[in-house]
């Protein structure tokens, strides 16, 4: 599943990143392993994500691109 795909409230954990420069995704808290939770949901596909304590919003094509499995609560 994809952070696209997941539910507003949704806890999940990062398995891995299809990004161009993966550092920097890296840097801002997205990381194989990090818990995250989507926050918002636009009508275009982006979401804002909850990370490392901040908020991250993510356009669509990169919320196709962050693959993530369910995590316990």
């Amino acid at each position: 599943m994809t952070v696209s795909e997941c539910r507003v409230r949704q806890l999940v954990r990062v398995v891995s990143i299809d990004l161009p420069d993966p550092l920097r995704a890296a840097e801002i808290g997205v990381r194989p392993g990090a818990l995250v939770h989507v926050t918002q949901r636009s009508a275009f596909g982006g979401v804002v994500i909850a990370v490392d304590g901040g908020r991250l919003a993510l356009d669509a094509a990169t919320a196709k691109r962050v693959v993530v499995e369910e995590a316990a609560a």
